[in-house]
């Protein structure tokens, strides 16, 4: 048992906890300090045991991405980008006036190395979207994306999802030095 003076150490304390034989217990029926770290350290059953398991690289590029939604000024560099895919592009205008419960828009918007994927589904009461990113055909997650006034970070495996009762029609995308918008949607 490595101790500190006549103290028993906090690795000593651990290890006792976990044997369950403590071969100081008379010092800590006399000594304050001793009893009360050593009720401390038996209450937190992960004290002494391996480290957590560092966070994805997914997972440290969403929280990189929180700051953005109280600062999106913070970006640098401004781009554009536009619609390259729209699968209503061949609909007749009657259909997409006519908008059914469970019809789905599939829409490809670009800038640069960066493709924003987004799939919309109408619902009863609501439309539901999901989106990627994907930066150099990578998927992103270090992107805050904004919808209008809305913003939204990316969740499992770089899907931003939201539900919304109206279209979205001014999409951005926001990193800390850089700041896209993409051209105006049209849902009619």
């Amino acid at each position: 048992m490595k101790s500190t003076g006549k103290h028993p150490g906090r690795k000593a304390m651990i290890e006792a906890i976990h044997t369950g034989r403590i071969p100081f217990k008379a010092h800590l029926n006399q000594c304050r300090p001793c009893r009360e770290l050593f009720e401390a350290l038996s209450r937190f059953p992960v004290a002494g045991r391996a480290s957590i398991a560092p966070p994805s690289v997914g997972t440290v590029d969403r929280f990189a991405a929180v700051p953005l939604i109280d600062h999106p000024t913070a970006s640098i560099h401004r781009i554009t980008g536009r619609l390259t895919f729209d699968s209503w592009a061949d609909r007749p205008a009657a259909q997409i006036r006519d908008i059914t419960l469970g019809m789905i828009r599939r829409v490809c918007l670009n800038a640069g190395a960066l493709s924003l994927e987004i799939v919309a589904e109408r619902r009863r009461d609501c439309w539901e979207f999901v989106a990627r990113v994907y930066d150099k055909k990578r998927v992103s997650s270090e992107y805050l994306l904004r919808v209008g006034a809305k913003s939204v970070l990316p969740r499992t495996q770089g899907f931003y999802h939201w539900s919304s009762k109206g279209t979205p029609r001014i999409l951005r995308l926001l990193s800390r030095d850089l700041q896209v918008e993409f051209e105006r949607l049209s849902w009619r």
